[in-house]
């Protein structure tokens, strides 16, 4: 997608970014080219300035459209416009171009940057995207703020300087028995056995039910993807299954209750424990698939299966991206 963002524009950005108190990547303004979904944002006109825009438009008999609200001075970026550097601009001449080469600094400061933490972080990550807090010094706040400002960044958030200091007080120094969680629009950081994690919202399934039969597969809600009972010999990974003892399994998400005899473990335990201890994080427990039939759990998918429902006939593959 092209835009047409301007050198003013630009000029503009970098004081309400001032105004906010940003870093380096918000002083920096609006990059020429940056991700957008599954393509591109592309602002290929940021070098010319609007009266060189508007001085081609009317040379070439363009038209455009004037939105009567940017008159209004009671929107800062209006009253910068209209006010403020109009004035800034007849006492320093020469003061925007000095205002553009800060901000090439600053996206420069922030590259070098960027390749000093990335490392640091991305060697640190779990497997699901968590973040460790062993890497983060306690005795260098200033390496703590940016190690977690990248990892941040890598979910597209940007905390402010309060936000960022609520969140290692609050949660990352939170007592080890609490849940800690700060939101941040409808997004929240958890903290859970020692890591940070970035929980986006997600519907409540607990009340969903389905039937699974070895011959197809079943689309779970909410984007959890598709379970599959597939035969042995066909899959090369997913928890391995006897003989069933019906055609049809039942799934659902709700622990409540529930108890089983894992394979491999001393005697009956509840999903509740079982959970615990291998560390599902407190807020993805009512989104494991939970397998029945007529005698309960014979699987919770990717976890355990019951003594005596294990075999070597089928495979329970979870097709997912949690």
């Amino acid at each position: 997608m092209l835009t047409a963002q301007h050198s003013d524009d630009q000029v503009e950005t970098f004081f309400l970014a001032l105004k906010r108190g940003s870093g380096l990547d918000g002083l920096a303004g609006m990059p020429e080219v940056r991700p957008l979904g599954k393509g591109w944002l592309v602002r290929p006109l940021l070098a010319q300035s609007r009266a060189a825009l508007a001085s081609y438009a009317s040379h070439h008999g363009l038209n455009w459209i004037e939105d009567p609200s940017n008159q209004k001075t009671r929107f800062d970026r209006n009253f910068l416009r209209q006010h403020w550097l109009p004035q800034a601009d007849s006492r320093w001449p020469g003061f925007r171009q000095a205002v553009q080469r800060t901000q090439r600094l600053c996206a420069e400061q922030s590259s070098l940057l960027t390749r000093f933490i990335a490392p640091m972080v991305e060697n640190a990550l779990s497997d699901s995207g968590a973040l460790p807090i062993a890497i983060l010094p306690q005795t260098d706040p200033t390496l703590t703020h940016a190690l977690l400002r990248h990892w941040l960044k890598r979910h597209r958030l940007v905390l402010t300087y309060a936000q960022l200091e609520a969140l290692i007080r609050d949660v990352i120094h939170a007592k080890q028995d609490a849940n800690p969680c700060l939101t941040i629009a409808d997004v929240s950081i958890r903290r859970y056995q020692h890591k940070l994690y970035v929980v986006t919202p997600c519907a409540d399934v607990s009340q969903w039910q389905g039937e699974l039969t070895p011959d197809q597969s079943l689309t779970l809600p909410d984007g959890l993807g598709q379970l599959h009972l597939l035969p042995y010999e066909t899959a090369a990974s997913g928890l391995a299954l006897g003989p069933l003892t019906s055609s049809t399994l039942r799934v659902h998400f709700n622990p409540s209750g529930l108890a089983v005899h894992p394979v491999g473990r001393q005697g009956r335990r509840k999903l509740k424990k079982l959970y615990q201890e291998a560390a599902i994080p407190s807020w993805l427990r009512r989104r494991q698939p939970i397998v029945c039939d007529e005698q309960g759990v014979v699987a919770v998918a990717d976890r355990f299966v019951r003594l005596g429902a294990n075999g070597q006939q089928w495979r329970l593959v979870w097709q997912h991206s949690l």
